[in-house]
């Protein structure tokens, strides 16, 4: 065998990686969590205003600081919590989606004792 032979080899299996990767990294609709998969089908973004998400963003977080107990932890919740009563999706998700109204009933409950 060759010792440049198995170059053309490699730069086949390297691109069939490449791809695979690529093709893995796409979302689908069936594949993407509950509340993306419905705004997928229904052909919405579902996203709100920059500046409004902005605020409510900053609310949601000064009231998740009460129970958190810092800023830093609710910022992080509110980043990377995944809240099982909206499908496992984060506030974060929920806020740029124009559903701020609910994670803020969500932590008023979560205060009155409803949610564990």
């Amino acid at each position: 065998m060759k010792a440049g032979s198995s170059k053309p080899r490699a730069k086949a299996a390297k691109r069939a990686v490449m791809r695979s990767a690529a093709a893995a990294r796409k979302t689908t609709p069936a594949a993407a969590p509950p509340a993306k998969r419905a705004l997928a089908v229904a052909g919405k973004t579902g996203r709100a205003s920059t500046g409004a998400v902005a605020s409510q963003s900053d609310e949601i977080v000064a009231l998740a600081e009460n129970l958190a107990g810092s800023k830093a932890k609710a910022r992080d919740w509110f980043r990377t919590y995944p809240i099982p009563a909206f499908g496992g999706v984060t506030a974060e998700f929920l806020v740029d989606h124009g559903r701020a109204k609910e994670v803020r009933e969500y932590l008023n409950a979560v205060v009155l004792g409803e949610f564990a």
